[in-house]
C-alpha cells in the first residue's frame, strides 16, 4: 500500500543510498542544532510535494523527468524525480557555510 496525503493522493517514496545517507549522518554531527530541523523540513518536503520543492535545475525525457535542487539552511538537497513510481531519489547533499557572528 502507497503512503497517502491528507488529501488522499498517493506520498512519494524516498530513496537514499547508503553513501548519501552516511554523509547526511556525518553532517548531523557537524550541525546537530541547525541540521535535524533542516532535514526534517526536507523529508517532508520531499515525501510531499518533491515536484513544487525547491528550483528545477533540468528536464528530462523519461525517467527520471527532473532534477532538482532545494535548500533550508544549513541543507542543500540535490534530487531526481520518478513520477511514474511516484519516488524521489536524494543523490547529493551538502552544507551552506553559515557566517558565525561579527567579532
Amino acid at each position: 500500500m502507497s503512503p497517502t496525503t491528507g488529501n488522499g493522493r498517493s506520498g512519494w517514496q524516498l530513496v537514499i543510498s547508503g553513501a548519501t545517507m552516511q554523509l547526511l549522518r556525518d553532517f548531523r554531527e557537524q550541525a546537530v542544532e541547525t541540521f535535524v530541523p533542516a532535514f526534517r523540513t526536507v523529508r517532508r518536503r520531499l515525501l510531499h510535494d518533491p515536484d513544487v520543492f525547491g528550483e528545477p535545475l533540468y528536464h528530462l525525457q523519461g525517467n527520471p523527468t527532473e532534477v532538482r535542487h532545494a535548500a533550508v539552511a544549513p541543507l542543500v538537497v540535490a534530487f531526481a524525480l520518478y513520477p511514474e513510481q511516484r519516488a524521489v531519489w536524494l543523490f547529493s547533499a551538502w552544507l551552506l557555510s553559515v557566517p558565525g557572528p561579527a567579532n
